[in-house]
């Protein structure tokens, strides 16, 4: 249990987890660059048609950050699980040593974003008439994502929307508006927690 809070021109943390990147990006264009390959939002949401530029951020989730992912606003959501693009999950353990043992991202240890499963959550958000997304992706050990909504549920901005077991990446995808503010700092590496740490801010 932890408390939340509630600002409506706030998207809020969806997780607990260490800011691996933030950047508004054109869906077929690169994202990141990992070991000299090109990674794109296409490639992450498994959607080859998705055509509005957005911003992206990537959080990872540790062994030591607690697991249930929460709504960053209010919205009616929708879930599905994408498929799957490899025979076996890759580790993330390689990105979390960096992290951990030498306080640094290194983003060549980010291969997984190519091949594990993922879930991604539809979010419509009623307030300002817009559409956002979270994919979920899996890592090796993970056997699990729990979601406790159904198709459809309006759920609160803090609520729980899915729990996964050990360690995984969230990326939150959010079309692009002019009114649009990253509250992130530029810290190499930078800790968030769910519904605690603002992230994003629509200026009115």
């Amino acid at each position: 249990m932890r408390a939340i809070f509630y600002r409506p021109n706030i998207f809020y943390s969806p997780c607990d987890g260490i800011v691996l990147y933030k950047k508004v990006v054109d869906p077929d264009k690169e994202l990141l660059s990992i070991k000299g390959e090109s990674l794109t939002l296409q490639d992450i949401m498994c959607d080859y048609s998705y055509s509005e530029k957005s911003l992206v951020i990537g959080m990872f989730l540790s062994i030591y950050d607690v697991h249930f992912c929460r709504m960053p606003t209010n919205g009616f959501v929708k879930i599905e699980r994408l498929p799957s693009l490899y025979i076996e999950n890759l580790t993330m353990t390689k990105l979390e040593n960096s992290i951990i043992k030498e306080g640094k991202i290194d983003y060549d240890t980010l291969e997984y974003l190519f091949t594990n499963e993922r879930w991604i959550t539809r979010i419509y958000y009623p307030r300002y008439n817009m559409e956002y997304y979270l994919v979920e992706i899996a890592d090796l050990e993970v056997n699990a994502i729990v979601h406790y909504a159904s198709n459809g549920d309006y759920l609160l901005q803090g609520q729980r929307l899915s729990f996964v077991t050990y360690g995984s990446h969230v990326d939150m995808i959010i079309p692009y508006r002019r009114n649009l503010k990253v509250l992130i700092p530029d810290d190499n590496v930078y800790h968030v927690k769910a519904g605690i740490d603002g992230v994003v801010k629509i200026e009115d």
